[in-house]
């Protein structure tokens, strides 16, 4: 079942008033384990103000072609 984000937050204050397990919940509630470990810790990050953010790297040296050996 797909949920707004309003939703989800309504749906994990429902689970954590319920004092059950995670596993237990879901099954009662037919909701996705998965989806609602998920958005705990997605809403955890956003109340920490940091969001998950991704860098590029590069492997094997500065990013510069000339620098490969011959």
């Amino acid at each position: 079942m797909k949920h707004s984000p309003e939703e989800w937050k309504e749906i994990i204050k429902e689970f954590k008033e319920s004092g059950l397990s995670q596993r237990k919940w879901c099954a009662i509630h037919d909701e996705d384990r998965n989806r609602l470990q998920y958005w705990i810790l997605r809403f955890q990050y956003l109340e920490l103000g940091s969001e998950i953010m991704f860098a590029e790297i590069n492997v094997g040296g500065v990013g510069n072609d000339n620098d490969t050996p011959e």
